[in-house]
């Protein structure tokens, strides 16, 4: 026997596969529509420029180009760079530091797990007398 969810579930399924072949079959059978017309959209009417008066080439003279004096750079000094004292090597310590020794302790031996003694005051109640 089927149960509700399934019965439910097939019911569904069944909604929604009908509109798809009935959209489809529409899509093919109806002929396809003409794009809605669109007004044109206003333009302002362009300004009426001034003509540019033609530059005939002969009258722009080249201008001349300026001579660079020559200059002298005068020499820099040199400078006399001080001594460095040598680095003195890095060596080894002669003795090693010394490391103390840890001395050996013992544990103290693990206690054992002691019995709950029980509580008088969280035992369970007695049932309840029905009436």
């Amino acid at each position: 026997m089927a149960s509700f969810f399934s019965l439910f579930a097939m019911a569904i399924m069944v909604a929604n596969l009908g509109p798809c072949y009935t959209a489809r079959h529409l899509l093919d059978t109806t002929p396809a529509a003409a794009p809605p017309v669109v007004s044109a959209v206003p333009t302002l009417p362009m300004p009426m420029l001034p003509a540019v008066p033609p530059v005939p080439p002969t009258t722009i003279p080249m201008p001349t180009m300026p001579t660079v004096p020559q200059v002298s750079v005068p020499g820099v000094p040199t400078i006399p760079m001080p001594t460095i004292p040598a680095m003195p090597t890095a060596g080894v310590p002669l003795s090693a530091p010394i490391i103390p020794a840890i001395p050996k302790v013992s544990l103290p031996p693990v206690p054992s797990i002691l019995t709950t003694p029980s509580i008088p005051f969280l035992s369970t109640p007695p049932p309840a007398a029905a009436p």
